[in-house]
């Protein structure tokens, strides 16, 4: 018994099974629609305790979201906002007017780019909801490439979850943010934020 415990096998399905916890708790707290940022810093959070190895508890998790409810929430609240406006005007000028259609789109891409960074730099500092923004696209458009590779994984893994719904059901939200938890630490550290930009 205590070989198999040790063995890879165990390891792999204890990852399986936090995964799955995890990807559980953040549709729980997903529910209002409203509360997804303050879910997702909290996934991220606790998927960085993960990956580095950290001890952690369930309960951490919650506490995670109460704290960093507040920040997250009117970050999401405001990309929410542009999502919806964007959406709305697409709909009613796309096809009138392609001049204004590239303008949009170029708005909504670089929402998309503060979306990405926002929830995980509020999950490894304290800052404002000015700061967590100016932030994101700061390190959005520098490493422009990298992003951009890091946007295409989220909608390939948004791809699989639809074609594979128990993946999507089970692992999804666990497992994305699990990938892009590790490609966008790889971008913070390439440019130090942690010590020049984060103010």
């Amino acid at each position: 018994m205590d070989n198999f415990l040790d063995s890879r096998a165990y390891r792999y399905m204890e990852w399986c099974y936090r995964l799955m916890v995890l990807n559980t708790f953040f549709i729980i707290t997903s529910i209002p629609v409203l509360s997804i940022g303050a879910s997702s810093t909290s996934l991220f959070t606790i998927i960085n305790r993960l990956r580095r190895g950290e001890e952690f508890y369930w309960r951490d998790y919650f506490t995670c979201f109460k704290e960093n409810f507040i920040p997250a929430t009117k970050v999401w609240l405001i990309i929410l906002s542009f999502i919806i406006i964007i959406t709305i005007n697409f709909m009613n000028i796309g096809i009138i007017n392609p001049l204004l259609s590239i303008i949009q789109f170029y708005i909504g891409f670089q929402i998309i780019l503060i979306a990405i960074y926002s929830f995980k730099l509020i999950s490894k500092f304290e800052l404002s909801t000015l700061q967590a923004i100016k932030n994101s696209w700061i390190i959005g458009n520098r490493f422009l490439g990298h992003s951009i590779g890091v946007i295409l994984v989220f909608y390939g893994m948004l791809k699989l979850g639809m074609r594979m719904p128990v993946i999507m059901m089970f692992f999804y939200f666990s497992l994305t943010h699990i990938i892009l938890d590790a490609l966008i630490e790889y971008t913070v550290k390439k440019i130090n934020i942690y010590r020049d930009e984060v103010a």
